[in-house]
């Protein structure tokens, strides 16, 4: 099955194509290639989409019109079928980037950690979570390549686990919600 987009850009009363993209789906639904033509219809860009026996994508490769592999994306799934690893390579598949999660073993459905690598290995970007006896997210911090914590959420639930509030402190400045998401209150920290 194909799929097509067109992109325009639209300049007063006229539409110019920028671009247009195919998509080729398996019988399942699934992206198996895409084809990025210009506004010419000159192939761009070519991705191949590689899925394991689950279903689970795997793998993606990006070309140049003339075949050339551009970068390459690979993805690592665990026994409960979350995502844990995906590794970013360059066109000579070197590592450039990844992004890892961690779950908790007694709990596997609950996220405990995501971790944002560059290519000198070290954290860009680190968020930690916690979770209530009941399993409501409570706390979420995200911290950045140094380790100072620069974003930090709470959230209150009530008996019946609807949440009630949310305080975020970001970069000094303290955001209170109330039910339904209404901004109570705005301060700086400091």
């Amino acid at each position: 099955m194909m799929h097509s987009k067109k992109l325009f850009k639209i300049d007063g009363q006229s539409e110019r194509l920028l671009q247009e993209t195919h998509s080729v789906l398996d019988s399942n639904g699934k992206e198996t290639e895409r084809r990025i033509f210009d506004h010419q219809g000159q192939l761009k860009l070519q991705t191949i989409f590689i899925y394991d026996s689950n279903g689970f994508l795997t793998k993606t490769m990006t070309k140049n019109a003339q075949g050339r592999l551009l970068s390459s994306v690979t993805l690592w799934y665990d026994g409960h079928n979350h995502l844990i690893r995906r590794a970013f390579f360059d066109r000579d598949q070197i590592l450039i980037a990844q992004h890892l999660w961690e779950y908790d073993p007694s709990k596997p459905e609950r996220l405990l950690k995501y971790s944002k690598f560059g290519k000198d290995h070290i954290p860009l970007l680190v968020k930690k979570y916690s979770y209530d006896a009941n399993g409501n997210p409570i706390k979420e911090e995200h911290f950045q390549p140094e380790g100072r914590l620069s974003v930090l959420k709470l959230k209150t639930f009530d008996a019946h686990n609807r949440e009630q509030s949310e305080t975020i402190l970001e970069n000094g400045t303290i955001f209170k919600y109330q039910k339904k998401n209404s901004l109570q209150q705005a301060k700086s920290a400091g």
